[in-house]
């Protein structure tokens, strides 16, 4: 360390600190002396004592708790009854545990616990997996249903085009082609199983449709006050006798006149009373009473119009009020087949007639007779 050397009696002021400054603070009038806080210290402590002592005796004390209806919607698997809590799942697939006994202690962490548990995330699993399963079995059946609903359309409309149900199953199958959707499920199994593009299924659903029918048309024959039976009979393709059978029908809450076909059904029996017979049997199908029966409309053949053994003698015997209506298109035809008794007008009808087919039976003449004569240039 470096010396000094100083010479005897020199100042040493050079090296030594600084006298201290002393510093004036305004102090601010309105602050209390600190003698104040001195007063109020012991009531502070036993405030602070009071307070220790309430929150003492608080947690000593029992809070009383109570059942939360939000908890309900936030859990649905949550049951509340007998002031208790369950499991609806739990109790459900047969498990043993404090929510399937009755869980008294009404707070939210004994449902989360519940939910971690081991019991509830299977019970879980297994009604998801219920769940999907069922979903998908639905659907499956949607699909089939729709496709059936599809099935039932085709039917009905070969039926109301006069198209034998020999065309449905080539029906489908153009409709298959067409990648029309929705028709797969007629034939899942192929041939070995059960499937909707058969002939038999047609009749089936045809069968089916005619029952549907067959209830709308009762409702309306129920409300109906009065009926009136039109018949006819006649031959099919087969030469077999059949006769067809409609009502007519009144609305009584439009007044409005309706016309449904009934039956067409196979008979042995032309006779008044055979006839009579099954006109009687498809009014007892039906439930109809034959006082309900007030009009009966036919071609005018004496086998229904008779008054003793024909039809119409028959069924007024069964209710006096019937009245008999010949067809007006019968009567039509029958004024022009005997209106022409004079030998002029027969010949006028023949000749009529032999015209007709001249230009009939031949496409040159009817194109001719179509577009006028063809002339020559000369000609004209």
């Amino acid at each position: 360390m470096r010396d000094l050397n100083l010479k005897q009696g020199q100042s040493q002021r050079w090296w030594t600190m600084p006298p201290k400054k002393k510093l004036k603070i305004e102090l601010d009038p309105k602050q209390p002396q600190l003698s104040f806080y001195a007063c109020h210290r012991e009531d502070k402590v036993e405030q602070t004592q009071h307070e220790t002592e309430s929150s003492k005796e608080k947690k000593d004390t029992k809070e009383e708790r109570h059942f939360q209806e939000r908890w309900l919607r936030i859990w649905s698997w949550l049951e509340y009854r007998d002031n208790k809590m369950f499991c609806s799942m739990c109790i459900k697939y047969k498990k043993a545990n404090a929510f399937t006994s009755g869980c008294q202690t009404l707070k939210t962490s004994s449902m989360y616990r519940h939910e971690a548990s081991d019991d509830h995330k299977n019970c879980s699993q297994e009604q998801s997996l219920k769940q999907n399963m069922a979903h998908a079995i639905k659907k499956s059946y949607e699909a089939q249903d729709n496709a059936i609903i599809k099935a039932l359309k085709v039917v009905y409309w070969l039926a109301s085009e006069n198209i034998p149900l020999s065309k449905y199953e080539s029906f489908l199958t153009i409709c298959k082609q067409l990648d029309i959707p929705g028709m797969e499920p007629l034939s899942i199994g192929g041939s070995n199983r059960v499937n909707y593009c058969s002939y038999y299924a047609a009749n089936e659903l045809l069968n089916a449709l005619c029952t549907t029918i067959d209830e709308d048309i009762n409702s309306l024959i129920a409300k109906s006050p009065y009926i009136s039976v039109l018949c006819d009979e006649s031959t099919d393709i087969s030469n077999t006798a059949r006769m067809t059978i409609n009502f007519r029908l009144i609305n009584p809450e439009t007044e409005a006149v309706k016309s449904v076909f009934i039956n067409d059904i196979e008979y042995e029996d032309g006779t008044g009373e055979g006839l009579c017979g099954e006109i009687i049997k498809v009014l007892e199908s039906r439930n109809i009473n034959t006082g309900k029966v007030v009009g009966l409309g036919t071609d005018g053949a004496s086998v229904m119009t008779g008054k003793d053994k024909g039809v119409y003698g028959r069924l007024k015997a069964l209710n006096p009020h019937l009245i008999n209506i010949h067809c007006l298109a019968h009567r039509l035809a029958l004024c022009t087949s005997q209106a022409a008794t004079l030998k002029s007008l027969k010949n006028y009808q023949e000749w009529m007639c032999s015209l007709f087919y001249y230009f009939k039976r031949s496409a040159q003449r009817e194109k001719q007779e179509a577009h006028g004569p063809h002339r020559s240039p000369e000609e004209q």
